[in-house]
């Protein structure tokens, strides 16, 4: 692809060593991916060149030459989780916990667990707290020092729990609300952290016993375009059915005595163009609100899949 091609000038990306390259034909998508990704924002053009073409009757991606297709309805979206996907998929250095992460002392807190039990607004909470951000939702531990690394993106908290949050510890309720912590402001205030090693975990849960690591379980797929071909990978493996796809989103049992996890790895990774986000499907507890929470982990080489 050629950059001249855009109309638009390219908005390049540098993060943690993965350089992505974005030509695109909408303005709305670049100040959506500069806003959330600002942090990683450069001015040198390198790595793979992804073209994104909205202002088309058929809305589309194009990354390694094969077009892939979206919903006109959802186009924006399902957009800017291929391109954050895309460049999610290329950090080699680094492995990608579904974490937030904050630093206090040269020590890292990091709040993991499911979507929905929390991580963003206690790590709010810490924040007004004393404590420095490092990440709100993608915590990337270097392989070598093992060390955590900030990941500043825009955060936000759900309005019930800003609400919740802003009573609790004495804020503004706006102030509680989505806030870009990977500007520049931030940083040069220091708000946003630099790479220290891990002081404690705390796993956020929903309640209930300890899953059984051998009990088979849910797992979603979130997809672009014709989901057939994943769908009939999956059908060949050993351990693994399809519950049902319909929407975009694939929900499948697995059987983790049964299905090596590098099979599943390899289908994920062969449909990386066409993958929004995967997970396993947590239930809640009775106690809470009805409906499942989805938990959308690491990239597929990274996926523990136990």
């Amino acid at each position: 692809m050629n950059p001249s091609r855009s109309s638009a000038r390219p908005l390049a990306f540098d993060c943690l060593g993965a350089k992505l390259t974005l030509v695109c034909d909408d303005e709305s998508l670049r100040q959506r991916l500069a806003g959330q990704l600002g942090y990683f924002v450069t001015d040198e053009v390198a790595g793979e060149m992804i073209e994104v073409r909205l202002k088309t009757a058929t809305p589309r991606v194009i990354t390694g030459g094969s077009p892939v297709p979206l919903d006109p309805d959802r186009a924006e979206q399902q957009a800017f989780g291929l391109v954050f996907r895309a460049l999610l998929d290329r950090i080699d250095r680094f492995v990608v916990l579904h974490a937030a992460a904050l630093e206090r002392h040269r020590r890292a807190l990091v709040l993991a667990g499911p979507s929905g039990t929390g991580k963003t607004t206690l790590a709010l909470a810490l924040l007004e707290r004393g404590f420095r951000m490092l990440s709100d939702d993608f915590t990337p531990l270097e392989r070598e020092t093992g060390l955590v690394h900030p990941f500043p993106r825009a955060i936000g908290v759900r309005a019930g729990a800003a609400t919740e949050l802003a009573d609790a510890i004495g804020l503004e309720p706006a102030a509680a609300t989505a806030r870009p912590l990977g500007s520049e402001p931030e940083v040069a205030r220091g708000r946003v952290g630099s790479p220290v090693p891990v002081g404690a975990i705390v796993l956020l849960g929903v309640g209930g016993a300890p899953p059984d690591p051998l009990a088979p379980y849910r797992f979603s797929i979130s997809t672009v375009g014709d989901p057939s071909p994943i769908l009939e990978e999956v059908d060949g493996l050993a351990g693994i059915g399809v519950l049902d796809s319909s929407h975009g989103e694939t929900q499948l049992r697995i059987d983790p005595r049964l299905v090596p996890t590098a099979a599943l790895e390899q289908v994920l990774d062969r449909a990386a163009a066409h993958v929004l986000s995967y997970g396993v499907v947590v239930s809640k507890d009775s106690s809470a609100s009805p409906g499942p929470i989805v938990l959308n982990p690491v990239p597929p080489r990274e996926a523990l899949l136990k």
